[in-house]
């Protein structure tokens, strides 16, 4: 299975999918075309889709290499964490519009903070099975990246922190963003270390996903602590996209095992 055929499957149908869902979402949820109601039931059947497929489709891959091997595992861990994550979202979608209830603090952000427990471990997992030195090029490239999320989200971030009466409340809205950078930067780190391959592709979209969702996240916490939070933010977008990055990408990599 050649590089060149990784990127004409991607410039094909899987990229045409992804550039259309792309449309699609802006148009339906910052046109104004739609009620606030349709756009706040589909939101919650949309993240809690594209969640479980993508917890699937990792996992499914996981299964296609041999036993033992450390992309399994670490694709295993990975879609496990991204399961634990759904069981959050139906959690939280159940509180907040069934029940109506205030889940700033709920059993839904202890589900998605261990989600990240298996994340990491397969990213660590990863990192530490390749010997290869890191191409400073790469690192350097990984390193502007994370310069640019800082220099932009601190001065948002910073005030908040300062004049916060409430600290807890603090740490609870931006560890996610913080975890998220954190992810992205061993994931960066993991990239540099490769010379190739199919797999190569793959994490380096894995970490873009993890960059996405702390830009995402980041946005949200700031919208969420200043009241302004709406069904059409742009946080939503940059979450949903970096979930399809992976998910895309996975699906993409399962398609060259029939090759």
């Amino acid at each position: 299975m050649g590089e060149n055929t990784f990127f004409r499957k991607f410039s094909g149908w899987i990229g045409v999918l992804f550039l259309i869902y792309i449309v699609f979402r802006i148009l339906f949820y910052h046109t104004q075309l739609f009620p606030v109601d349709s756009l706040i039931q589909f939101k919650d059947l949309e993240l809690i889709t594209i969640l479980f497929l993508t917890s699937l489709a990792l996992i499914w891959v996981s299964i296609m290499f041999d036993r033992g091997s450390i992309n399994r595992k670490a694709l295993l861990y990975i879609g496990a964490g991204f399961f634990l994550r759904v069981c959050g979202s139906i959690i939280w979608i159940y509180y907040e519009r069934a029940r109506e209830g205030d889940t700033f603090i709920s059993i839904t952000d202890i589900f998605h903070l261990i989600s990240y427990i298996p994340i990491f471990f397969g990213i660590i997992y990863k990192i530490r099975s390749i010997g290869l030195p890191p191409a400073k090029s790469r690192l350097l490239l990984s390193f502007l990246l994370i310069l640019s999320y800082l220099s932009v989200s601190v001065p948002i971030v910073m005030p908040i922190i300062v004049n916060s009466g409430n600290l807890y409340e603090v740490i609870l809205s931006f560890i996610y963003p913080v975890i998220d950078i954190i992810l992205a930067i061993f994931t960066f780190y993991l990239v540099a270390k490769y010379a190739g391959g199919r797999m190569e592709k793959v994490w380096i979209f894995i970490s873009l996903s993890f960059y996405l969702e702390a830009i995402a996240n980041t946005v949200l916490a700031y919208e969420i602590w200043e009241d302004i939070y709406a069904t059409s933010s742009w946080a939503d977008d940059f979450l949903i996209w970096s979930y399809l990055l992976v998910l895309f990408f996975t699906a993409l990599l399962r398609d060259t095992f029939k090759q």
